[in-house]
């Protein structure tokens, strides 16, 4: 894509951002007696919009697989499964989400039992359309507070940087960024919070890997999508693990899970027979 469609979406040219379109949920072994289950709602970077839309990659098709391994499910811990439901609308705006939420929560099989974790990625077609931080925060807030007030546990994703450079874009995602982080860490106990914008940084990759990740400036590839599935499930192991036959969600002040600390020593592990790190570290 040119650089000058980048500078038209930021100057509020909807023509870039994908068209909202009819959300179609992807359930998993929503209705075992024994599944974790993870709602995943968001706007394109959610429905893994890709290559003009004419593919879909979502994220959480990785972070399910990566969750089952990491987790030993099916291997050392049995009789349970990771249900992922998938709920993204490309082109779509928070405000446009409210709804969605809702309805979504009051599902027949959400309904029986919410979502034990919540993940929530917007705001992206927000900015694009010269929203104020504030007001996109607050209708974050609005949204989430749906599956909240089912019990459901939330993962905030923050919002990742794109191709084009421009200060005022720059200044208001930041600033919402931090609003979301604050939010998670100092506000609300079932809220936590995973920088995607850290992790996923356009202008700090090399040439070779944006071409690999990044699709459009705007949308990641398959891989990238790949990548970013990888990523939250390793935050999620960071906070969620089982204890007694039960999900278990750590608290703030808590050490992290025993099961992340297990699949870390096992990464450990494995570098070490590899050569690579002696020390325990995983060397990242």
């Amino acid at each position: 894509m040119a650089e000058h469609s980048f500078d038209a979406y930021i100057n509020s040219d909807t023509s870039l951002i994908p068209q909202p379109t009819q959300a179609t949920p992807s359930d998993d072994a929503l209705d075992s007696k024994n599944t974790i289950k993870i709602l995943c709602f968001g706007d394109s970077l959610t429905e893994g919009y890709t290559q003009w839309g004419s593919i879909m990659a979502p994220y959480s098709t990785k972070m399910k697989s990566s969750l089952m391994d990491g987790w030993g499910i099916g291997k050392d811990i049995g009789g349970w499964e990771v249900g992922v439901e998938t709920r993204g609308v490309s082109g779509e705006g928070v405000r446009e989400m409210r709804g969605r939420m809702q309805r979504a929560c009051s599902s027949p099989s959400n309904t029986a039992q919410p979502p034990h974790l919540t993940i929530f990625l917007g705001g992206t077609n927000d900015l694009g359309r010269g929203r104020r931080p504030i007001d996109i925060f607050n209708d974050i807030i609005d949204v989430i507070s749906t599956p909240l007030s089912k019990g459901s546990r939330i993962l905030l994703l923050t919002i990742p940087e794109c191709a084009a450079k421009n200060a005022g874009l720059n200044f208001r995602r930041n600033e919402l960024n931090k609003m979301l982080k604050h939010y998670a860490q100092e506000m609300s106990k079932d809220v936590y919070v995973f920088d995607l914008y850290e992790k996923i940084k356009y202008h700090d990759m090399s040439e070779e890997d944006r071409n690999e990740y990044w699709d459009d400036g705007l949308h990641l590839t398959a891989a990238g999508y790949k990548m970013m599935g990888e990523m939250v499930a390793k935050r999620v192991m960071e906070f969620v693990c089982f204890k007694e036959n039960m999900v278990h969600f750590k608290g703030k002040e808590e050490s992290m899970c025993e099961a992340a600390e297990e699949v870390k020593g096992q990464h450990a592990k494995e570098a070490t027979n590899e050569g690579g790190v002696s020390d325990g570290k995983s060397g990242e």
